[in-house]
């Protein structure tokens, strides 16, 4: 069965087993690297081949060496460091809980606990991924809207660039915008993502049209934003009709009787009507029901020409 995927297990069986032994050695104390006095100093690495094995630069294991979190094994007359197996297992441990977001006086403290106290901190670094795991996930979803956005045609792109965003950031920074958007996409389900992955394109429509009432309804610009949104509201409500024990079959018409009966109610749909005037200016609104409600009715009325 294994051979049939693409997961290397072999890799995973081996960094778990430097695990075990690493556990079984106590590597997690302070006792667990010894400073030898040259015997066996031709089965250790020096200081240069750890540094290619692990990934580390040689600056990073002289500042762990000053601050008492690795010593070398051995340090010759000639002054080149050694390192045994224990000494790499340990640095090895090093790097996984700084990835996992230890810093290093909590790493130099876990070595330093005992082996009790190490189970309960091995149960902190788990947490501690899979808060990682999730802000990682989050972050994933986040860019994948971003892709999404940047798929919008040049006349919604340029039409969101009026967008005031002082009226988003209000008093925080962008970095504190960034993080809210990250955590509130790290915690949506698949479901929800979907929704978003739908709901987000009509919205960024919705606001490009309001951000143009100073062109014509007919205008091009307006019409080639309407169409995009006119398919976005319409894939909102095949996937509603999927989801329906007793499914029926839309045509543009229909969509368009749709969008026309849901127009009428944005403005005392409190959400959509402070989305948009938030975002366009105070005619933003009435603006985008006029335009829904000249280009749907345009697709009535050329649907009912063809019957």
């Amino acid at each position: 069965m294994w051979q049939e995927t693409e997961i290397d297990w072999y890799y995973i069986f081996i960094v778990l087993a430097l695990f075990i032994i690493c556990l079984q050695k106590s590597l997690l104390t302070a006792r667990c690297v010894q400073v030898y006095d040259g015997i066996g100093v031709d089965f250790m690495k020096k200081l240069s081949e750890v540094c290619k094995l692990v990934g580390v630069t040689r600056r990073t294991l002289q500042e762990y060496n000053k601050i008492n979190l690795l010593k070398p094994t051995y340090i010759s007359d000639s002054g080149y460091w050694y390192y045994d197996d224990n000494a790499i297992g340990l640095l090895l441990m090093i790097r996984i809980f700084l990835e996992a977001g230890y810093d290093r006086l909590a790493i130099k403290e876990l070595f330093n606990s005992s082996i009790k106290d190490n189970e309960q901190v091995f149960s902190e670094l788990l947490g501690s991924l899979e808060e990682k795991k999730k802000r990682i996930d989050g972050m994933i979803k986040f860019v994948r809207m971003l892709n999404v956005t940047l798929s919008f045609p040049r006349c919604t792109l340029s039409a969101l660039d009026k967008i005031d965003l002082a009226n988003i950031y209000q008093e925080k920074s962008f970095l504190n915008v960034f993080n809210d958007s990250v955590n509130t996409f790290s915690n949506l389900d698949e479901t929800e993502q979907a929704e978003v992955e739908l709901i987000v394109p009509l919205t960024y429509h919705l606001i490009a049209i309001a951000n143009n009432s100073e062109h014509s309804i007919s205008s091009e610009e307006v019409e080639m934003i309407f169409k995009d949104l006119f398919l976005s509201f319409k894939k909102i409500v095949l996937a509603v009709n999927e989801t329906d024990e007793s499914p029926v079959s839309f045509d543009d018409s229909d969509v368009a009787g749709i969008i026309i009966d849901w127009s009428k109610e944005m403005k005392s749909d409190i959400e959509i009507s402070k989305l948009i005037t938030s975002h366009s200016n105070e005619k933003g609104l009435d603006y985008v029901v006029r335009v829904l409600d000249y280009y749907c009715k345009e697709i009535i009325n050329s649907s009912k020409i063809k019957e």
